[in-house]
Order: C-alpha cells, then structure tokens, then sequence
C-alpha cells in the first residue's frame, strides 16, 4: 500500500490525514461518576478555605461547614441532577484556583490515615450508588 500524498501545493510532501473519526454520542440518562474520596475531601475544604477567606461578609451570611457526611449528601444529591446545565458563576476573586488546589493538595497528604478512611468510606458509598444505577 502506499502512501497518500496531497498531490497540489507546498505541502505535497506530507501525507493526507485519515478522515476524522465520527464522535461517539453519550447517553443521556448515564449517572455520573462516582467521586473520589479526594473529590469529596476537596469539596469540603474549598468550603471552609472560602468561608475563611470572606472576612468582609457578616458572620450571619457564611454557610456553615459540613461535617463529611453532610458534604457527601449533599454533593451525591447534585449528582442525579446532572444533566441540567449549570449558570456561569462569577468568580469569587479571593483566591485562585491553582492556589486553593495545591492547599488542599497539601492538606490531603498531610492528613491522618485515619480521617482518609472516612472519606474513602464515602466515596465507596457513592460507588456503589454509581454500580446500582448502572445495572439498572
């Protein structure tokens, strides 16, 4: 076999590309993927890191911080509802991103054995949610 070659122009040196392949559609009634015991520990801690860092707000407005489980509930319920698009959220402008991921990057290694296992405990919760949607 040999090899196609663009036949006009500068670039007849260079072989032609393969046609694209065609994107495979998702189903729309998927469940999503279960979080990891990070994902969920990440989720905690971006909460308490932005309710530090809003000192200027009244002590009234600051939500306050879930407990683990609390957090898992909450997120596995925004879960099922998955498909509906999410509003563009300005941002909050108090830290960026890639400073708040490496905190809580910090903090996630630096975390006792102990308290890991609580969050991978959760995740295998929501893991066995995400099986038990799957079969059916």
């Amino acid at each position: 076999e040999t090899k196609r070659l663009a036949s006009d122009g500068p670039y007849e040196h260079y072989p032609i590309p393969p046609p694209a392949k065609k994107k495979k559609r998702k189903d729309p009634n998927k469940p999503r993927r279960p979080l990891s015991a990070y994902n969920i520990f990440f989720t905690q801690e971006r909460a308490k890191m932005l309710n530090e860092l809003s000192d200027n707000k009244n002590d009234e407005e600051k939500a306050e911080v879930e407990l683990p489980s609390e957090a898992m509930t909450r997120v596995l319920s925004q879960t099922d509802s998955h498909k509906k698009s999410r509003k563009h959220r300005k941002c909050h402008g108090k830290i960026t991103f890639v400073d708040l991921a490496k905190n809580i990057g910090k903090k996630w290694k630096n975390l006792p054995k102990e308290e890991q296992e609580v969050y991978q405990e959760l995740a295998n919760k929501d893991m066995e949610k995400y099986r038990e949607a799957m079969k059916a």
